[in-house]
């Protein structure tokens, strides 16, 4: 059923209402001198199930009276909404009324179990693939169209385990189902996986802090910012 002009009135209304509410609360919040209540920090699903604990950990021992929520998610959440409070990113928020501090580059390349390399071998150049080799990719199919721009040899159907999670990918690269593209942050921590065709495969991932720019002066929110700005340094 179509909506009428009055109807359409009365969305964009509520819509002006909700933002309104929402700025407000912002307002309140940025106020608030306490280091106490909770705080929600967003990043994709590999990083909230691998990189984010330890700093987690840090957060609590330091601030008990926080509470922390994470918000794991491959989607940017929308911060003036409160959808987070906090944002790990990899790509440069262009709101103005977001404050972003580009913390470093990190970088991502090619990994694979070495029990799955002891296997098919260590290829020396993207040539040295073969059509046994496979590959895990996210669903999107960007880390399909990267390989296949360097080897048009490689096919869609080598991609054996295709995720929407990170996690996902991860663990099963870590079982030996495949090669994946993975930050190195990650890899680094992670036991019984190794680099390959780092001179060939590779990418620069920035990685970006974001907040509101209402939270700025609460107390509580610069507090977990600056943590996770030293730890993620």
């Amino acid at each position: 059923m179509a909506i009428n002009d009055k109807g359409l009135a009365l969305v964009a209304h509520a819509k002006a209402m909700k933002e309104a509410a929402d700025l407000f609360s912002l307002s309140a919040l940025g106020q608030d001198q306490r280091i106490a209540g909770p705080v929600s920090v967003t990043a994709n699903d590999a990083f909230c199930a691998y990189i984010l604990p330890p700093i987690i950990e840090r957060i609590r021992l330091t601030y008990p009276k926080v509470q922390v929520e994470i918000v794991s998610s491959n989607d940017v959440q929308d911060l003036g909404r409160r959808e987070a409070d906090i944002a790990i990113r990899n790509v440069q928020p262009k709101h103005p009324d977001l404050y972003a501090k580009r913390i470093r580059t990190t970088k991502a390349y090619l990994y694979g179990a070495s029990s799955y390399l002891d296997a098919i071998g260590r290829p020396a150049t993207l040539n040295d693939i073969s059509e046994r080799t496979t590959f895990l990719g996210d669903s999107s199919g960007r880390v399909l169209q990267m390989l296949s721009a360097m080897n048009g040899a490689i096919a869609a159907e080598q991609f054996s385990i295709v995720a929407n999670s990170g996690v996902a990918i991860w663990e099963s690269v870590k079982r030996g189902l495949g090669l994946a593209v993975m930050f190195e942050d990650l890899a680094n921590i992670t036991p019984g996986v190794e680099a390959v065709l780092q001179k060939e495969v590779s990418a620069e991932v920035p990685v970006w802090l974001v907040t509101h720019g209402e939270l700025k002066t609460s107390a509580r929110m610069r507090a977990i910012f600056d943590i996770l700005s030293e730890e993620l340094t």
